[in-house]
């Protein structure tokens, strides 16, 4: 790693903070925020997981023990931040950008352990960095800032057990429990905490189904019809049919076969200037994943991650289509497209004469052209909103209304936005599910 791969990684990571930290506070929470901030500051009070009730300055009333516990992990975090920060929106989302901040260099770091290559890893660290989708996540109280960088690690780790065994036997039984032993322990923590933060960490299951059918057609290639992926895509298969059948109303509640949630890609393609540009450069990262380097395992597992997560979410999920979902099989997106980056500069400058001016105009007209600086610039977006947008500004409807509230006044709003009516003790007549 020489002076300019080190300048390059502190820049994206500086930049990286500075974007999920700036203005922080200016826009008010919204929506999900709120259930964390009642439950994150009840257990702060209370040292039990307990929703707080600004609005009367105790304990919320309404039960609901599964939201309030949910992902306490992260929450924890954030509550033991209240011992010495105030509960404001900026301080409360410092959580969420730090995670943010770790994400980069993790990715940074994950993508040189798959590619050895330190400007694809530039690249991808880049375009998280600049992504608006990223930076609206960090941004926000929520665990999905947490789990995206868990699941990057646990899919890294689960990659490293199962692919790196010393084995040497070429008998079939030897090879089925060849793994990485080294690898088993942190997988199993990585993989609990990640499943802990969200139960779409079940989609690793796809990953290794899709990664474990394209090693065993690779092997039929070879002539090599008895192999140990064959047998590790039975036993996925049996364990399925018997998880379908033991399990079904769960597979009921989250499956749902060939829906129709294509706008996951237009999320995925959000992140670039132009769609097609996002798109132009995915495919181009597939083309050299499959030809150039020649299907190698550890291009095959992000190319895996990617496409098994991004199709199940198009195909099978049962759940309403949002960007915060998907996102964690983003970080791959990224890796991709930015394989097919270095990949088209290279060959470029090798078209050229004058291959270095060629590849450094390459990574200038990337840097330039490719992520969505038009976020930026919008009049509503995560660092500031106006009254013509979509997201409600409760901050300032709950401050007329602590100005203009009688003593004989009720309210009827969902009780759950009561951080912006606190200490009002007005009585409230809640209406809606949280």
């Amino acid at each position: 790693m020489n002076k300019t791969n080190i300048a390059l990684f502190c820049f994206v990571v500086i930049i990286a903070f500075f974007l999920r930290f700036f203005n922080l506070g200016t826009v008010p929470f919204v929506s999900d925020e709120f259930l964390d901030v009642n439950a994150t500051y009840g257990h702060h009070k209370t040292g039990s997981w307990q929703a707080w009730d600004f609005n009367h300055s105790t304990p919320s009333a309404r039960q609901n023990k599964a939201s309030d516990e949910r992902a306490w992990i992260y929450r924890t975090q954030i509550s033991y931040l209240y011992n010495f920060l105030e509960p404001t929106e900026k301080n409360i989302r410092l959580v969420s950008v730090l995670w943010g901040v770790f994400t980069v260099i993790i990715l940074y770091i994950t993508t040189f352990i798959f590619t050895k290559n330190y400007w694809i890893s530039f690249f991808t660290s880049f375009l998280f960095t600049f992504s608006p989708e990223a930076i609206e996540l960090n941004r926000k109280i929520r665990m999905y800032s947490m789990f995206v960088p868990i699941f990057l690690l646990f899919s890294t780790s689960l990659y490293y057990f199962l692919q790196t065994g010393t084995q040497k036997s070429k008998k079939l039984l030897a090879q089925i429990f060849n793994f990485n032993y080294i690898f088993l322990i942190p997988t199993i923590l990585l993989g609990a905490l990640s499943f802990h933060l969200h139960p779409l960490t079940v989609n690793i299951f796809m990953v290794v189904f899709v990664f474990f059918i394209t090693k065993m057609l690779k092997e039929f290639k070879n002539n090599n019809f008895i192999n140990k992926y064959l047998v590790y895509n039975i036993a996925i298969v049996l364990s399925i049919i018997f998880s379908a059948i033991f399990l079904k109303d769960y597979f009921k509640n989250t499956i749902e076969f060939f829906g129709n949630h294509w706008n996951y890609i237009g999320h995925i393609l959000s992140n670039y200037w132009h769609p097609l540009f996002g798109a132009l450069f995915i495919i181009i990262g597939f083309y050299i994943i499959l030809h150039k380097k020649r299907m190698s395992d550890k291009y095959l597992w992000i190319g895996a991650n990617f496409f098994a997560i991004l199709f199940a979410a198009i195909l099978l999920w049962n759940r309403n289509v949002g960007k915060q979902y998907i996102f964690f099989a983003q970080t791959f997106g990224f890796i991709i497209t930015s394989i097919g980056i270095y990949g088209f500069i290279e060959f470029l400058s090798h078209k050229f004469n004058s291959k270095k001016q060629v590849f450094v105009l390459g990574i200038l007209a990337f840097i330039i052209f490719l992520p969505n600086y038009a976020y930026f610039f919008k009049k509503d977006n995560t660092y500031h909103i106006t009254s013509k947008g979509d997201q409600p500004n409760y901050r300032n409807l709950f401050l007329y209304v602590k100005k203009n509230k009688k003593e004989s006044d009720v309210m009827i709003t969902r009780n759950f936005r009561n951080y912006y009516f606190s200490d009002l003790d007005i009585q409230v007549f809640d209406f809606g599910s949280e």
